[in-house]
């Protein structure tokens, strides 16, 4: 059975605070990314984790072998927006043992790509603003990629307590400080 937005958002996020701390990567737009680039329409409805890529490959990321990498592939096919027009080809993705493996890749991946830093990813204030400049930076050829990240944050914000000032990170600090005193 298919994990639904809610059930992934409660397995997943609490990994995401933890890999993006320090980073800063919001968990949010960590989250929102993996809930688009994993999705998959089942009976109609969009359920994360169930694309190929992320099911069978942990890939939870869409995020591609370029000749640097030095793991395992897959070749598939995969829609992109290029001149505004919608087409779809066939791309080498990284393949990851785990989820984790995924989640934690993701982040080297931004950090170690200087178009990231460039885009100024890592110095915006707000999840909605860092959506905006991952997309500047090229992460997905979707014009309207940034929108639909912030919609889906808007969407499950109702499942993490504080969501909109970071991610949950103020209620996971006050845990911390309750459980080590």
């Amino acid at each position: 059975m298919p994990l639904t937005r809610k059930q992934f958002v409660e397995k997943y996020y609490p990994d995401m605070v933890r890999i993006t701390s320090g980073t800063n990567i919001f968990p949010s737009v960590m989250m929102a990314q993996a809930i688009v680039e994993s999705q998959r329409s089942v009976g109609g409805y969009y359920y994360p984790g169930e694309s190929l890529l992320s099911k069978v490959y942990n890939n939870y990321f869409g995020i591609k072998a370029s000749s640097g990498w030095k793991g395992k592939t897959v070749n598939l096919v995969t829609g992109e927006v290029y001149n505004g027009v919608p087409v779809n080809v066939n791309v080498d993705f990284r393949v990851y043992d785990s989820p984790a493996d995924s989640f934690a890749d993701y982040v080297k991946f931004l950090k170690s790509n200087p178009r990231y830093a460039n885009a100024g990813v890592f110095s915006a204030p707000t999840p909605q603003e860092q959506t905006k400049r991952l997309q500047a930076a090229g992460y997905a050829t979707n014009p309207s990629y940034a929108t639909l990240l912030n919609n889906v944050i808007d969407g499950f914000k109702e499942y993490i307590p504080n969501i909109s000032q970071g991610g949950g990170m103020v209620a996971l600090v006050i845990l911390i400080l309750i459980l080590t005193r």
